[in-house]
């Protein structure tokens, strides 16, 4: 159902010139002048030379490829060089859309035979793109729910080359579409978890039993490795069949006199030919190997067409070592009746009799690929040798995939051509109860795992992978889908649930939760003052930072300066102008970094590094009134102000690059929680230790904490941050034990030093007393809590205590709250939402409801007080 040019184009050209080269690891810049295209290239533009043309293959490095046409003149082929490069630009791009325009034909004819309940299996890398194709809904597609396996079978290259691909973002976020994503070896799995974190920003976490699980939006997405064997009833099929016992036969027959060492190879540079060459020439000279005519090298190469340069630049390189070993040796015993030391011929393909026939003659299986996927053929030649006295060897470069799996092999560098030369003499002179120690610890995998019991396992896989555990750990009645509502026992439920963490529900659809916004007000009676409480998180809740993920490096910048966008902040600011409405914002960063973004903003109670630094909005400020309960006030330590002064001499040199407080901030009261902490004295004894630190972490700081002590590793290596910062903590926390302080990461990728019982739940408990104490210990008609991340769990935790203790007549039964996690993650929060665009959405439409109601009686006698 493709047309030729198409799948020819997305074929040979995207998945065999591009995608191949870089999954195993070869350099985008480095495979455009590469010897295999080098004819590509030239023939792409009328002003390329004939670099590549294979008369000048007697001119090749065997070894590294290179060419050297004109030693004295090492220079005359740049212009050419520059040409290959812009021609190769523009080709990628032609192959790529011709790769797109590839998978999205498979999706289109998938779509009219899969439905809901169906299991979609992608095998390798040439449908890539499958899984975003069949996500996505479209009036083709308009259900997205089947289940889809994406299995690579190839390696996935580190994240630096695979991002040399220029389409290297959709391709991964196309595999993270899938509900399970399979790879052969761990090694390349992770691989592709450090591209997703680096990337897209995707941490992976281990679920009960092992399970490595990426939490993409609102599902799991299960990365496992799962090995396949060999197929016991086809191998035990060929080992009986005339045919492979008459071959066998004859290939003993030829050799008699000889040791023989197997290798069958795809016709490419990665499998390593010329390298194997070369250690079998160490072989035979080191040990003298070759005077004596002692051992034959069996060699076929593959070729398929796949990769036509890549096979021409390997074949003249094979058939150039090949002649040089056998002329070599021309004169002794092992030419003898035209017999070469160096039995070469390149074939199309080889049976599996064919195969299997050359396993039973071989003493040795030698296989010396630089880069590879899952090869069987090793796996063949243990189970091959299952009943035979002499067991064989398998020699396997420690690049290849198998090499992982074999137990029993002699793993080798295939560029150490000594080291791979010395493993093949110890294999031909091993003792025959040697090998067979080694075939029994490989041969019961080999046995045990066919294709079946493969697609078994990973469909085990996919069964186990859960949309949503069960949402059990928190007691909902009748009337879950309204919140928190008032029926016996739910207190106590929400007293029980604070450390319990389950999966939330999906949010619940908008028009209930602004029938639930506006029931506040009007069953508030007189006293609708802070009938409704709101509090947000900040980064990630009403700001995107999906682009300042520490892993981003390509994007990384200092969060300080960004704000949400116009249609958040409008609401916010409706809502907060709203005189029943209470809204706090809590964010980890400092009061600087936030700078004006609130400061027009009066009655908005904003928590700076999530409540060390705070301020109160102007309609939740205590009422001094003999009628109200005036909460406690946090007090500040005696020495406060020259702690403050010392932290502003420690960060001279920081504090000038943030932006100063704006004029605007002049007119709040901002309070500190201090604790009564001696901050000179911490800082004495912390200072050096995080200067030491700084000092050997390239891309780290010290930041500005007033009051406290910061350390940033944003800018570092992320994985050498978090180790560093790991270890920074640890010393931390011993040297500061004698303190009332703890060192904690209040945002991402910095860790401070502050006030051991500082959590974002610590402020909304503040919050509520001056609620309750407003509305005579009532509780308000209508509470939401959002937040993102584990931190902002406290908030949710806070809350339900504030619940928990409410009293008889506090109005429990006609409050609806609703805590709400952004993106679904393991959570006290009762609901979730999936994005930071969702909740934008959630208070537009709060902004807009049908609340416009004057302001309550007791209110206006508050701002009358307040004034007075």
């Amino acid at each position: 159902f493709l047309e030729k040019d198409v799948a020819r184009a997305a074929y040979k050209g995207f998945c065999k010139t591009v995608m191949w080269p870089v999954f195993h690891n070869v350099d985008q810049l480095d495979h455009i002048h590469a010897a295999w295209n080098l004819h590509t290239t030239s023939s792409m533009s009328s002003n390329s030379s004939s670099t590549g043309s294979l008369n000048q293959q007697s001119e090749r490095d065997p070894i590294t490829g290179t060419l050297n046409n004109n030693p004295s003149s090492p220079d005359m082929n740049v212009e050419n060089n520059n040409n290959k490069v812009i021609d190769w630009n523009k080709m990628e791009r032609e192959y790529y859309q011709a790769y797109v325009a590839m998978n999205r034909e498979f999706a289109t004819v998938l779509f009219s035979i899969v439905g809901d309940d169906d299991v979609v299996w992608v095998h390798d890398y040439h449908l890539m793109l499958l899984p975003s194709f069949l996500r996505t809904p479209s009036d083709v597609n308009p259900s997205t729910k089947m289940k889809i396996i994406f299995f690579m079978h190839i390696p996935f290259p580190t994240s630096q080359i695979f991002r040399t691909l220029p389409v290297s973002t959709p391709l991964l976020q196309s595999m993270v579409c899938a509900d399970l994503v399979g790879f052969h070896a761990f090694d390349h799995a992770r691989h592709f978890l450090n591209a997703t974190k680096r990337l897209l920003g995707i941490k992976s976490y281990t679920r009960t039993g092992g399970m490595i699980t990426l939490l993409v939006q609102d599902r799991e997405v299960v990365v496992t490795m799962n090995h396949v064997s060999i197929e016991p009833d086809k191998m035990d099929q060929a080992l009986t069949h005339p045919d492979t016992l008459r071959m066998a036969a004859e290939w003993k027959a030829k050799y008699a006199d000889k040791k023989i060492i197997v290798g069958v190879d795809i016709c490419q540079r990665l499998s390593g030919g010329a390298l194997k060459m070369a250690a079998f020439d160490k072989l035979l000279v080191d040990y003298n190997l070759g005077e004596k005519g002692a051992v034959v090298l069996i060699q076929r190469c593959i070729r398929q067409g796949s990769r036509e340069q890549d096979e021409q630049t390997t074949s003249a390189d094979m058939h150039k070592m090949v002649n040089e070993i056998n002329n070599k040796f021309a004169n002794n015993g092992s030419g003898a009746g035209g017999k070469s030391i160096v039995d070469y011929e390149e074939v199309s393909g080889l049976t599996l009799n064919d195969r299997v026939a050359l396993w039973l003659a071989a003493d040795v299986f030698l296989l010396t690929p630089i880069r590879e996927g899952l090869n069987l053929m090793p796996l063949e030649y243990i189970y091959a040798r299952k009943n035979l006295p002499a067991a064989g060897v398998v020699v396997v470069s420690e690049f290849s995939t198998c090499s992982s799996l074999l137990n029993g092999s002699l793993k080798v560098n295939p560029f150490a051509a000594l080291q791979v030369a010395d493993a093949m003499e110890k294999a031909l002179s091993m003792s025959v109860k040697d090998m067979s120690y080694r075939r029994q610890r490989d041969l019961l995998f080999v046995s045990t795992h066919p294709s079946s019991q493969w697609t078994r396992n990973i469909l085990s896989d996919l069964d186990l992978q859960v949309e949503a555990p069960p949402a059990s750990s928190l007691p909902r009645n009748s009337s879950q889908h309204n919140g928190i509502t008032g029926t016996n026992g739910i207190t106590s439920s929400i007293a029980k649930s604070r450390s319990i963490k389950k999966y939330p529900d999906p949010l619940l659809p908008l028009d209930r939760i602004l029938d639930a916004y506006n029931a506040a007000e009007r069953n508030a009676g007189l006293c609708k003052t802070a009938c409704r409480v709101m509090i947000f998180d900040y980064g990630g809740t009403l700001l995107n930072k999906e682009k300042y993920d520490i892993e981003l490096k390509k994007t990384m910048s200092a969060i300080s300066g960004r704000k949400p966008t116009e249609k958040v902040m409008e609401a916010i600011r409706v809502l907060s102008d709203d005189p029943n409405n209470i809204v706090m914002v809590v964010t980890g960063l400092t009061k600087l970094k936030m700078g004006d973004t609130f400061s027009e903003m009066k009655n908005v109670t904003l928590l700076t590094s999530i409540g060390l630094v705070y301020r109160w909005g102007k309609n939740i400020q205590p009422v001094e009134s003999p009628f109200a309960i005036k909460p406690k006030k946090l007090q500040g330590s005696s020495s406060f102000a020259e702690s403050v002064e010392i932290h502003q001499k420690v960060f001279s040199d920081f504090a000038t690059k943030d932006p100063p407080t704006p004029a605007a901030h002049t007119h709040y009261k901002w309070e500190f929680l201090d604790n009564n902490i001696d901050w000179n004295a911490v800082s004495e004894i912390a200072m050096p230790i995080i200067t030491r630190f700084t000092f050997r972490t390239n891309g780290t700081c010290q930041t500005p904490r007033i009051p406290g002590i910061g350390w940033s590793y944003f800018g570092s290596d992320p994985d050498w941050g978090e180790k560093q910062a790991s270890q920074l903590k640890v010393e931390l926390e011993a040297a500061l034990a004698k303190f009332d302080v703890k060192v904690a990461s209040l945002i991402q990728g910095s860790i401070e030093v502050v006030p051991s019982n500082l959590h974002k739940g610590l402020l909304v408990h503040k919050l509520f007393e001056r609620v309750l104490a407003k509305r005579a210990n009532r509780l308000p008609g209508f509470v939401m809590i959002i937040g993102d991340e584990e931190s902002d769990d406290f908030m949710f935790e806070a809350f339900y205590e504030v619940v928990a203790n409410a009293g008889p007549s506090s109005g429990l039964a006609s409050m609806k709250a609703f805590t709400v996690a952004v993106s679904k993650r393991a959570s006290p929060a009762h609901y979730y939402i999936n994005s930071v665009q969702d909740v934008e959405t959630l208070l537009h439409s709060l902004a807009n409801a049908n609340s416009t109601q004057p302001a309550a009686m007791d209110s206006v006698i508050d701002e009358v007080v307040t004034n007075f």
